[in-house]
C-alpha cells in the first residue's frame, strides 16, 4: 500500500508538466502534421480532403531535395566546428579552479540568453560590407574591397556555430567533471605525457558527452529559422526557412506542414542511425 501511494504521488507530481507538454507540444504537432495531408488552392484556402501531394511535391522536385541536403550539410559542419571550438571551452570550465568560473560560464551561455533576432542583427553588424570585420581589414590594408559574408553559406555557418557551441559545451563539461583526475595522474605516472594522456584517457572517457552534444547541436541547427533567414536569406535557403515562408508568407499551411514533418522524420532517422553507430562503437560501448 505504501509503494502504491509513492507511485501515485510521483504521478501527481509529474502531471502538471506532462499536461503542459501534451497541450503545448504534442497536440500542436499532431495538428501540424494532420494539415500536411490537406489540399491547398491559392486564393481559395485549405481544402480538407486527404492527399499525399504535398509530400510527393517535396520528394519529387529537385529544388526541395537539394535544399534538404544543403540543410543537413550546413548542420553537420556546424556540429563539427562546435566540437572543435566547444571541447577546449568545456575542458577548461570543467577543470578550472578560478574564482571567475561562474562569470566565465555565464559569458559562455550568453549566446542563448539573447533573443534570436537581436543576435542576428548583431551578426549583421559584424559581417556586413561596412561591418566590423570588413572595416577593420580595410583599415589595416589587408583587403581593398569588402569581403561578402552576408547572405552566404559561410555567414550562416558562423552565426549558427556561435549559438550551437553552447549546446555542445554543456554536455561535454558535465561528462568531464565526472572523470576522476586520478586517472590522468596515473597515466602520467606510467610515462604518458599530457598529450598522450589526453588522447588515451580524457578524450575516450568524454566521448559520451560529445555524442550527446552532437545530437542536441544537430537537432537545434537543422531546425534553425531566425539566423538562416536574416543572415542567409533566400540565397542560402534552409528547410526551416522554406517551411516558415510557405506557412507565413504564402499561407500554404499543408505544404509548410509537410516540409516540417519531413524535416522532423528525416532528422530523427539520422539521429537514430547515429546513436546506433555509437552503440556499436567499441570506444563507448559501455556508456549506452
Amino acid at each position: 500500500m505504501k509503494q502504491y501511494n509513492k507511485n501515485l504521488t510521483a504521478y501527481f507530481l509529474v502531471l502538471p508538466s506532462l499536461t503542459l507538454f501534451v497541450l503545448f507540444f504534442v497536440i500542436p504537432i499532431v495538428i501540424l502534421i494532420s494539415n500536411a495531408f490537406y489540399h491547398y488552392i491559392p486564393g481559395v484556402g485549405i481544402i480538407r480532403t486527404f492527399t499525399l501531394e504535398n509530400f510527393l511535391k517535396f520528394v519529387t522536385e529537385p529544388f526541395y531535395f537539394l535544399m534538404l541536403l544543403k540543410t543537413f550539410a550546413i548542420s553537420s559542419i556546424v556540429v563539427i566546428l562546435s566540437v572543435i571550438i566547444g571541447y577546449p571551452m568545456a575542458y577548461f570550465l570543467a577543470r578550472t579552479k578560478s574564482r571567475f568560473k561562474l562569470l566565465l560560464t555565464t559569458v559562455m551561455l550568453m549566446p542563448i540568453l539573447v533573443g534570436g533576432v537581436i543576435r542576428a542583427y548583431g551578426w549583421q553588424v559584424i559581417l556586413g560590407n561596412v561591418g566590423l570585420i570588413n572595416v577593420t581589414l580595410m583599415k589595416l590594408g589587408l583587403i581593398d574591397e569588402p569581403i561578402k559574408m552576408m547572405f552566404t553559406t559561410g555567414g550562416v555557418i558562423i552565426a549558427l556555430t556561435h549559438v550551437i557551441v553552447v549546446f555542445m559545451v554543456l554536455p561535454i563539461m558535465s561528462v568531464i567533471k565526472k572523470i576522476d583526475p586520478a586517472l590522468e595522474e596515473a597515466a602520467q605516472d606510467l610515462g604518458a605525457n599530457r598529450i598522450k594522456t589526453f588522447f588515451k584517457v580524457t578524450l575516450p572517457l568524454s566521448i559520451p558527452g560529445i555524442a550527446a552534444g552532437s545530437s542536441l547541436a544537430f537537432a537545434v541547427s537543422v531546425s534553425a529559422f531566425v539566423l538562416p533567414e536574416l543572415i542567409g536569406g533566400a540565397v542560402v535557403g534552409m528547410v526551416g526557412v522554406e517551411a516558415a515562408k510557405q506557412i507565413i508568407n504564402l499561407l500554404n499551411w499543408p505544404f509548410g506542414a509537410a516540409i516540417s514533418a519531413i524535416l522532423v522524420f528525416v532528422s530523427l532517422a539520422i539521429m537514430f542511425v547515429y546513436e546506433r553507430l555509437l552503440q556499436k562503437s567499441s570506444i563507448i560501448r559501455g556508456y549506452f
